[in-house]
């Protein structure tokens, strides 16, 4: 086998693996055989992932780049680069370690199932019930995960007063967006003002002056003789 065929080999098998452990991304790109699955959010198989990626990252580092062809090397390198970032994060940052994200993927979860008509609605309601019967487990697995928690994420993602993970992410953002709407207020309230003090007009009196001089102009017109 040539050198194009084996990295093809190693980045077909990364790929496939890649899909089964997410199923979410793999609904995302079409491939509907996994369409009633959920990831294995445990903390055990985030380690077994970070291992497994090593032994594709060090499977296509083996093929030799004088053996490929022009494009297949440049296949090789993005490859790489990308499994070295994905290592940094999984691995040296590790995120996951501190904030939850089970409930930011349970909406990504049925996106793309409610939105994409690949099949009959039936059929993907069937799908993304399956889902949602599986989602309290996933989000006991995302606990598991959680060993230097970011006491402010930790606490609006989990709080038992917030109802529901996701409800005190969206609380966040209405409080957010209330605050744009008063600073947007006031601001159209201070501009407002500073116009009426420069032109030493009240709101509604310009609209009430022209009315007053078109009446006026009206009344005055000479009238015909026919009227």
């Amino acid at each position: 086998m040539t050198g194009d065929g084996v990295l093809d080999g190693h980045i077909q098998r990364l790929f496939d693996w890649f899909l089964e452990t997410e199923p979410f991304f793999a609904t995302h790109m079409g491939r509907h055989e996994y369409d009633d699955r959920v990831p294995d959010a445990s903390r055990d198989r985030q380690l077994r992932d970070i291992e497994t990626a090593k032994g594709f990252r060090a499977d296509i580092a083996d093929v030799e780049p004088t053996t490929l062809s022009p494009g297949k090397r440049v296949d090789r390198n993005l490859m790489l680069h990308t499994l070295d970032l994905n290592l940094y994060e999984q691995e040296g940052l590790r995120f996951w370690e501190s904030y939850p994200q089970g409930a930011s993927g349970m909406g990504g979860g049925l996106f793309s199932l409610f939105m994409r008509d690949f099949a009959p609605l039936p059929q993907r309601m069937a799908s993304i019930t399956a889902r949602l019967e599986k989602y309290p487990a996933m989000l006991e697995q995302h606990k598991t995960r959680i060993t230097r928690p970011v006491s402010c994420g930790a606490r609006s993602a989990w709080s038992p007063r917030s109802g529901s993970p996701a409800s005190s992410q969206s609380s966040g953002r209405r409080a957010r967006t209330r605050s744009r709407r008063g600073r947007g207020s006031a601001y159209r309230r201070r501009s407002s003002g500073r116009w009426r003090r420069r032109t030493g007009t009240r709101t509604g009196s310009t609209t009430t002056r022209s009315r007053r001089r078109w009446t006026a102009w009206a009344s005055a017109r000479p009238r015909s003789a026919s009227s």
